[in-house]
C-alpha cells in the first residue's frame, strides 16, 4: 500500500495487490531509451508475453479436469444410492486417482512459469510507502542496483539448482509416491521450476534496461561503464559456487562458505531478519528479495547444500500444495462473475426495495459487498465498483459523505474475511490447520461484522436522518399500494426456497426419490413462480407454507420436550411475515396487489450468483467438495452464469484468464519465496529464542497475544496482507503456540489465531493514511475529499475493533461452527 495517492488511471480493480500493473504493450519501448538495449527489452518482454498467454491457457484443463472428478463422483454416489450402480459402472463414473494429482501439478506450472511473465506486468509486490516519495533518479538508481545486487545471482542459482533438481527427476524417473495413490512421475511439473527461472531471469534484464532509461542519461553511463566489472563478478560468483575448479579462487570461496560463522545461528537469524525489513521497506519486490536473503543467510548460517536442498524441496511443495490449487480457481471465479455485470443488477434491485427506508443506499451497499465478498473476496474489486454504483446517487440523494465513503470502504473490506477467502486459504497451511475449519472459523464473525456495520449506520440515521435521508422521488420504484405485504411475502418465500434447499442438501428427500433434493427444489421454485404471478395460487400457498413451517417446528421437538431457541426464532419470524402478508386476502387486493417490476430485477441479479455461492461455499462448509473442488465447480458456474447473462465472449474471458494468472502468481510466487525464507529463518533457531525471550519476561499470555496482534496491525499500515500472511505470522507462530489461553488445544488455538489476524488485517485496510480502499474510492468517486474518505473509514475501523474485541473475548464465536459441522 501507498501513503501517496495513486492515479486513479492506473488502478487496476481485478485485485488489489496490483496498484499499478505496467501500462505499455508489451515490446514497447521508450523512444529515447539507448539503442542497444530497446531491441533486447522489446524480445524478451514479447517471450514472456506470449509465455503467459500460453501458460493462462492451462486454467480451462486445471477447471476441466476437477470439475469431471466432482461430477463423476457424485453422480456415482448417487446412482449407487439409488440402486443402480450398474449404470453408473458402464457410464465409468467414480473416484478418479489421476484428477488429484494432474490438477495439483498444472496448477503448480501455472504461477511458477509464469514469473517471469508477472515481473514484465509489473504485479509483483512491493511496499513502496517510502519509494514513492523518492525522485524518479533514486528510484532508478534504487531498482538498478538491488536488480544487480539481488535479482540476477538469486535467479541465477535458483534457475541452476531448478535444474539440477529437474535432471534427479527425469534420470531417477521419480514419482510422487509419497502422498500419490497414482503415483505420477514428477519430472514434467518440475520443469516448470527451471523455465520458470530462466524466464525469470532474463526478465530481470529489460527490468535493469528500464531502470537505466528512468535515471538519465548521465547516470546511466556510470552503470554501463560498470558492467563489464559487473559481468566478470558474477560470472566467477557463478563459477566457484557450482563449479569451483574452473575459476582461480574457487577452492577458497567453497571453504568461505563451509566455515563456521562466529555468531550463533540465532543470531544470524535476527541479523536475517532486520535485513529484510530494511530491504524490503526500500520497496524491492518482497518475493526476490526473500530469496536472495534465504540464499546469503542460508549458506553463511548453514551451508550451501542444506540452503539449496531447502529452497527446491519448499518450492517443490508449493507448487504441489493441493489446499493454494483453489487460489487461481476462486481468482478466476471471482473476476467473471465480476464482468458478468451481476453485482451492479443486484446492486440496483436492492436500492429500489429500500427506497422508502433512511439510509436505504448503505443497506444496498452492506448487502451487496457481503454477498459480493462470498462470491469473490476480492477487496478491490468490491469498493471500486461500489463506489461506481453508489457514490454518484449517494451524493444526489444529499447522504454524508464521511458515512457514506465508511460504509463503501468497510463492506468492500469483507472479501477478504468471508469464505471463500483468498487469505484463508493462504493462511491454512501457514497456521497448519485445514482452510476447511478457516473458513467455517470465519463464517460467524464475518456476519457479526456485516451486521456491525448495519447497525452502526442505520443508528446513525434514526439518530440523525440527515445522513441517509429517504431517495427522491426520481429515484423512487413504481410499485403497488400493498408495498408492505409485497416485501413481507418475498421474504417469506425466499427463506422458505431455502429451507427446502438446506433439507435437501442434508439428504432428507434422498431416501424418498433418486436424485430427491434436487426434484424437491425443482417443485418449490415452480410452486414459487406460479404464486409470484397468480393472486388466488398465493393465497393458497401462503398457508401452506406457514404450516411447513410449523411442522418443521415440531419436528425439531427434543426427546426431552425442549425446543431449540433458533426453531422459536425462526417460526415466530415467518409468522410475522405471514401476518404482514395479510392484506392480499382483501377485497382491494384483486385489482391494487400486483408483484413490481424491481423484484424481476431483484431476482436475475440476486439469485444466480447466490445459488452459485450456495453450492460453492456449502459444499465446503459441509464437508461435500474440499476447497479446491469448490473453486473448479464456482468458476465454471460463473462461466455457465457468463453465457446465461451473455456477458460471454472469447476474447474477456481469455482476458479473465490473463488477471487471474497475474493475481495468482503475485500471491503464489511469494507464497514459494516466504517458505523458503521461512525454513532458513526456523532452521537458524531464531524464532524459538524469540519465543523463549516472549515467555521469559513473565507477562500474560493475554498480554503477549495483544502485542502480537498489535504489531500485525501496525504492519497491515504499510504492508500487504500477503507479506504479513506468509511472513510475518510464522515468525510469531511458535509465540502463539506456547500460549495457554482459554484452556484451548493447539489447533483450535490456530484456528481462533487466525480468525483474529483476517479480521485484524481487515482493519487495517481501514487505517488510514496507507489504507489503498481510500484511493480506489477516491479514483472513481472524485468529487469526495480524501480527507472526508479517511474520517468516514476511521468510524468503521473503530467498529472492526469492537467486533476484533468480541473475538478475542469469546473465541467460540470463531470455534463453534467448525465443532458442530466436524461432529465436535
Amino acid at each position: 500500500m501507498a501513503a501517496e495517492e495513486p492515479n486513479p488511471e492506473e488502478l487496476e480493480i481485478a485485485d488489489e495487490l496490483i496498484a499499478e500493473r505496467r501500462a505499455e504493450a508489451p515490446g514497447e519501448t521508450p523512444q529515447d531509451m539507448t539503442a542497444w538495449q530497446r531491441p533486447i527489452t522489446a524480445f524478451i518482454d514479447v517471450l514472456n508475453y506470449r509465455a503467459g498467454q500460453i501458460i493462462a491457457l492451462l486454467l480451462v484443463p486445471l477447471i476441466a479436469f476437477v470439475v469431471y472428478e466432482v461430477l463423476s463422483r457424485n453422480l456415482d454416489a448417487i446412482l449407487i444410492d439409488a440402486g443402480m450402480g450398474g449404470l453408473a459402472k458402464a457410464l465409468g463414473l467414480g473416484p478418479t486417482l489421476w484428477v488429484y494429482d494432474t490438477s495439483r501439478m498444472i496448477a503448480g506450472v501455472l504461477f511458477m512459469s509464469a514469473a517471469g511473465y508477472g515481473l514484465m506486468r509489473g504485479v509483483h509486490i512491493r511496499a513502496d510507502f517510502l519509494y514513492r516519495s523518492w525522485t524518479d533518479k533514486t528510484q532508478a538508481s534504487v531498482d538498478a542496483t538491488l536488480y544487480m545486487l539481488f535479482f540476477i545471482p538469486s535467479m541465477i542459482f535458483f534457475t541452476v539448482v531448478s535444474a539440477k533438481f529437474w535432471w534427479l527427476a527425469f534420470s531417477t524417473g521419480e514419482t510422487m509416491a509419497i502422498d500419490s495413490a497414482w503415483g505420477p512421475i514428477l519430472w514434467p511439473a518440475r520443469t516448470a521450476m527451471p523455465i520458470g527461472g530462466f524466464l525469470l531471469l532474463l526478465q530481470g534484464i529489460p527490468e535493469i534496461f528500464r531502470a537505466f532509461h528512468k535515471m538519465g542519461k548521465e547516470r546511466e553511463r556510470l552503470f554501463v561503464r560498470a558492467l563489464p566489472i559487473y559481468l566478470i563478478a558474477l560470472t566467477w560468483l557463478v563459477l566457484a559456487i557450482f563449479a569451483p575448479d574452473w575459476v582461480p579462487g574457487g577452492e577458497w570461496f567453497t571453504d568461505v562458505m563451509k566455515a563456521r560463522p562466529g555468531l550463533s545461528k540465532p543470531t544470524i537469524g535476527l541479523i536475517m531478519l532486520f535485513a529484510m525489513l530494511f530491504v524490503i521497506f526500500i520497496g524491492f519486490p518482497i518475493s526476490f528479495t526473500l530469496i536472495f536473503l534465504a540464499f546469503v543467510f542460508g549458506i553463511w548460517g548453514a551451508n550451501f547444500k542444506l540452503t539449496t536442498l531447502l529452497m527446491t524441496l519448499n518450492t517443490n511443495s508449493t507448487m504441489l500444495n493441493d489446499q493454494l490449487m483453489a487460489v487461481p480457481l476462486f481468482v478466476l471465479m471471482g473476476i467473471v462473475m465480476e464482468a458478468a455485470g451481476l453485482m451492479e443488477r443486484l446492486f440496483a434491485s436492492i436500492q429500489m426495495i429500500m427506497a422508502r427506508v433512511r439510509g436505504a443506499l448503505f443497506i444496498a451497499v452492506l448487502i451487496v459487498s457481503t454477498i459480493f465478498a462470498a462470491a469473490t473476496g476480492i477487496v478491490g474489486a468490491s469498493v471500486t465498483l461500489l463506489g461506481i454504483m453508489a457514490g454518484a446517487t449517494m451524493s444526489r440523494s444529499g447522504y454524508n459523505v464521511q458515512l457514506a465513503a465508511g460504509t463503501i470502504t468497510a463492506g468492500g473490506t469483507l472479501g477478504i474475511l468471508i469464505p471463500p477467502s483468498i487469505m484463508l486459504i493462504v493462511m491454512g497451511p501457514v497456521l497448519e490447520v485445514s482452510t476447511l475449519d478457516l473458513f467455517r472459523g470465519a463464517f460467524i464473525p464475518g456476519a457479526i461484522l456485516a451486521s456491525l456495520y448495519l447497525l452502526y449506520t442505520l443508528g446513525r440515521c434514526w439518530i440523525n436522518p440527515d445522513l441517509g435521508p429517504i431517495l427522491t422521488e426520481e429515484d423512487q420504484p413504481d410499485t403497488s399500494n400493498f408495498y408492505g405485504a409485497e416485501v413481507a411475502l418475498i421474504c417469506l418465500g425466499v427463506l422458505t426456497i431455502c429451507r427446502v434447499f438446506g433439507l435437501g442438501l442434508g439428504g432428507t428427500f434422498g431416501g424418498v426419490i433418486p436424485f430427491g433434493g434436487l426434484v424437491a427444489l425443482a417443485i418449490i421454485l415452480a410452486i414459487a413462480y406460479t404464486a409470484y404471478s397468480k393472486l388466488n395460487v398465493l393465497r393458497i400457498v401462503v398457508p401452506i407454507a406457514v404450516l411447513f413451517h410449523l411442522y418443521m417446528i415440531y419436528v425439531n421437538i427434543g426427546d426431552d420436550g425442549a425446543l431449540p431457541t433458533m426453531s422459536i426464532v425462526l417460526g415466530a419470524f415467518m409468522m410475522l411475515l405471514a401476518f404482514l402478508g395479510r392484506p392480499i386476502y382483501s377485497a382491494e387486493a384483486e385489482k391494487d396487489f400486483y408483484f413490481s417490476d424491481l423484484w424481476n430485477e431483484f431476482f436475475a441479479g440476486l439469485m444466480p450468483p447466490t445459488i452459485l455461492i450456495s453450492f460453492a461455499l456449502g459444499s465446503i462448509l459441509l464437508g461435500f467438495a474440499t476447497p479446491a473442488e469448490a473453486a473448479a465447480m464456482g468458476a465454471f458456474g460463473s462461466i455457465l452464469l457468463s453465457i446465461g447473462y451473455r456477458k460471454f465472449s472469447v476474447s474477456s474471458f481469455f482476458d479473465s484468464l490473463i488477471k487471474a494468472l497475474e493475481i495468482t502468481v503475485l500471491i503464489m510466487f511469494l507464497v514459494a519465496a516466504s517458505n523458503f525464507f521461512g525454513a532458513e529463518f526456523s532452521a537458524l533457531g531464531t524464532p524459538k529464542m524469540m519465543t523463549e525471550l516472549l515467555l521469559g519476561l513473565d507477562m500474560s499470555p493475554y498480554l503477549i497475544l495483544l502485542m502480537v496482534m498489535a504489531l500485525i496491525f501496525l504492519l497491515g499500515w504499510p504492508l500487504e496482507w500477503v507479506p504479513i500472511v506468509l511472513i510475518v505470522v510464522p515468525i510469531l507462530l511458535p509465540t502463539v503456540e506456547s500460549l495457554e489461553l482459554h484452556g484451548l488445544s493447539r489447533y483450535d488455538m490456530m484456528v481462533w489465531f487466525g480468525i483474529l489476524v483476517a479480521v485484524n488485517l481487515q482493519t487495517a485496510w481501514l487505517s488510514p493514511p496507507v489504507a489503498l480502499s481510500a484511493y480506489f474510492l477516491k479514483g472513481v468517486v472524485p468529487n469526495w475529499d480524501l480527507k472526508d474518505i479517511y474520517l468516514g473509514m476511521m468510524q468503521f475501523m473503530l467498529v472492526q475493533l469492537l467486533g476484533l474485541a468480541l473475538l478475542f473475548l469469546f473465541p467460540q464465536l470463531v470455534l463453534w461452527l467448525p465443532r458442530v459441522m466436524s461432529g465436535g
